[in-house]
């Protein structure tokens, strides 16, 4: 079932709000602003992490489009998330990289 958001940015004049809408089952995203999510979605996986706060902090991407937490992250670094998405938003536990990969322990709860 595809929810729509209308999200504002965190910094004001540097970045635009977004207007999509997100099916969190099937993953696929459209409306005016739907391109903007998905090469994000694409760029992250590429990348194989997605950057979060505290910065310098980031959780792997698996699947950002089908997992809360993951899309939380997303865009949450950017914009401004409603209650319900931000409480999916990662909690780091320790900012200190940990283990070869250099990905920071972190508690992510799905």
């Amino acid at each position: 079932m595809f929810r729509d958001f209308r999200l504002e940015p965190m910094t004001p004049r540097a970045f635009d709000p977004i207007e999509f809408s997100w099916d969190e089952e099937t993953g696929e995203v459209r409306g005016p602003d739907a391109a903007i999510v998905q090469e994000m979605a694409d760029y992250v996986m590429k990348q194989g992490y997605i950057g979060c706060h505290p910065i310098p902090s980031s959780i792997r991407a698996t699947d950002p489009l089908r997992n809360r937490t993951e899309f939380a992250a997303l865009l949450g670094y950017t914009w401004k998330l409603p209650p319900d998405l931000a409480a999916a938003y990662p909690v780091i536990e320790d900012s200190e990289p940990h283990g070869l990969d250099g990905f920071p322990d972190v508690t992510v709860t799905y």
